[in-house]
């Protein structure tokens, strides 16, 4: 990059990145996988099976 330089002037230089963070990327991976289980959840109630009961 060539940047003239100006004498008696504020000479300022930003450089911004943005990239993804394994944090985020951890907690959207989670939310995800954690949607999948209650719709599968629904879909098995929904079918019939039912959570386990106790002989009476």
């Amino acid at each position: 990059m060539v940047w003239p330089l100006r004498s008696g002037a504020v000479n300022r230089l930003e450089l911004r990145v943005w990239r993804w963070s394994r944090l985020g990327l951890g907690s959207v991976g989670i939310a995800l996988v954690l949607a999948l289980v209650l719709i599968l959840q629904r879909l098995r109630w929904q079918v019939g099976f039912r959570l386990p009961e106790l002989p009476a």
